[in-house]
């Protein structure tokens, strides 16, 4: 996992972002529009809630717990104050009741038009976020498709197991290794899709950069799929070595205590290391980017970084 370049997310916090970037836009188009519409500048009472909300984080009392949601839900109604107004604001600017202060200026047409969009794309998610609070707030915390950052929507939770972080924010990407450790492809993917859907891909690339499929493959048990090793094999692959999750017959515990698989599964324990490198020396522990099309531009430079590095080291010419 990729983490996105976020904070770690909450409920409130997101709230406390919508708020301050609705407000912002807001007060940008005053700077070029008469208004006449009503907007309110509540940040310092939002800020004011959040600071009453940390107080009540330290207790663990009942009495602290009602007065956190309490405190919750005075920040959600700020939230859909804000909204509503912003709301006002855009909806007379779309019907054209808020004029330029200077109408000789293009800039100003220019930039309303800007602003527009941007007003609209955070209360889109303004009113995501409110949503999923008001969810929360009444007892329901497993939310599909939950947005944790306006700042990078398609930034999901992933859970991989690890004992710590157990969650982490970003993205999944796959990274393919050959011979001698070279990266020969990635893959960026929002949300945390299975594993088995990146193998047939991953081999179709591997032949078009190669030419042919590789004689052994070496991947985790995400990857194993019911009767893959058979159509691997009539790919024309002879040795391939994914452990299978679940029960196994005596055939299948024969195959996975073999010297071949097992060798292969040590070459593929290598590839922790690799994901341990590419993350503390070539910037795939967390991007200073946002958006998934960014964040692979990032990754495949970083990527292409640690390959020259290796190839160098190899003598390559």
């Amino acid at each position: 996992v990729v983490e996105s370049n976020i904070h770690h997310p909450t409920d409130t916090g997101l709230l406390a972002d919508g708020v301050r970037v609705v407000t912002r836009t807001v007060q940008r188009l005053k700077k070029v529009l008469v208004f006449k519409t009503r907007f309110r500048n509540r940040m310092r009472m939002m800020k004011r809630r959040l600071m009453n909300l940390f107080k009540f984080l330290k207790g663990r009392k009942n009495k602290a717990k009602g007065k956190f949601n309490a405190a919750r839900e005075e920040i959600l109604s700020i939230a859909t104050a804000v909204w509503a107004e912003a709301m006002g604001v855009l909806q007379d600017l779309q019907a054209g009741r808020l004029r330029l202060k200077d109408p000789a200026a293009s800039s100003g047409v220019l930039s309303v038009v800007a602003l527009e969009a941007q007003l609209k794309h955070w209360l889109g998610l303004l009113a995501q976020v409110m949503a999923q609070t008001r969810t929360v707030l009444d007892g329901n915390v497993h939310i599909p498709d939950r947005l944790v950052s306006l700042f990078d929507p398609g930034a999901r939770p992933i859970q991989k197991g690890k004992l710590f972080p157990g969650t982490e924010f970003g993205r999944k990407v796959l990274i393919q290794e050959a011979e001698k450790g070279l990266v020969t492809n990635y893959r960026a993917e929002e949300g945390n899709p299975p594993d088995q859907g990146f193998l047939d891909p991953a081999l179709d690339q591997h032949k078009k950069l190669f030419g042919h499929d590789p004689t052994k493959l070496a991947a985790d048990r995400g990857f194993h799929a019911p009767g893959q090793d058979d159509k691997l094999h009539e790919r024309g692959i002879p040795y391939v070595s994914i452990p299978v999750r679940g029960g196994k017959d005596g055939r299948r515990k024969r195959t996975e205590r073999s010297a071949w698989f097992r060798a292969l599964q040590r070459w593929r324990a290598g590839g922790e290391a690799k994901i341990s490198l590419l993350k503390r020396k070539f910037g795939c522990r967390r991007t200073a980017v946002r958006g998934t099309a960014s964040s692979g531009i990032w990754i495949g430079w970083g990527l292409i970084a640690h390959n020259l590095l290796l190839w160098s080291r190899l003598g390559g010419p």
